[in-house]
């Protein structure tokens, strides 16, 4: 699950017009020699993002590439974390507003309850649609995730739910099956012992 969520953020922002970035990460076994020497990030239509701050801690809610490029991060780390991670993380925020789409983001995460994140799911739409872009856009492409997400694990506890309704009625009518062929049974003895009684009176008859 978490390979997974890393490789959609990683390409959420293909749909943000932001396909030609260069990984934020790079260590010099996995660049040429002219990326080594110029760190910097090309953009669609030539623009270009020079020394993007890698602290995670001091990104906002502003349009600039560099800033987007921090948010992909962030959302990448965020599977990866562990509940005391998650919690900890929690605990450091306060009431900005980057801080607030954090908190959302983290409680929202894959990994908690369902009616959690279904909570704050709403909160993060609402959200997303007043980012700029092409912030803005990353933020809605992964809450979208998380909602395709969401409804999945629906539709599978509703089939469960049905499944174990299915059963449960199955077992009502065995119960009921063992409860009638027992009455049949029942009924057959009392009937035999009938044909016997029946039967040693006609014999008993005879041979007087």
């Amino acid at each position: 699950m978490r390979k997974v969520w890393y490789l959609f953020v990683l390409g959420l922002l293909c749909s943000c017009q932001l396909q030609d970035l260069k990984p934020i990460h790079q260590s010099p076994t996995q660049t040429d020699d002219a990326s080594v020497a110029n760190s910097s990030i090309a953009a669609d239509g030539g623009r270009t993002v020079t020394n993007c701050d890698d602290d995670l801690n001091d990104i906002d809610l502003s349009a600039n590439l560099c800033n987007t490029i921090a948010w992909q991060n962030y959302l990448a780390e965020i599977p990866t974390l562990s509940e005391e991670q998650r919690i900890q993380r929690l605990d450091t925020l306060n009431a900005s507003s980057p801080d607030e789409l954090k908190r959302l983001l983290l409680n929202t995460a894959p990994t908690l309850p369902l009616q959690q994140r279904i909570d704050n799911q709403i909160l993060l739409f609402d959200k997303a649609s007043t980012l700029p872009n092409p912030l803005g856009n990353l933020i809605f492409m992964y809450a979208s995730q998380n909602q395709r997400l969401i409804e999945q694990e629906l539709k599978t506890r509703q089939l469960v739910t049905q499944n174990q309704q299915q059963q449960k009625q199955l077992k009502q009518l065995q119960s009921k099956l063992v409860q009638t062929q027992k009455k049949i049974d029942a009924l057959t003895e009392i009937e035999q012992q009938l044909n016997d009684v029946e039967s040693n009176t006609q014999e008993g008859t005879e041979s007087e």
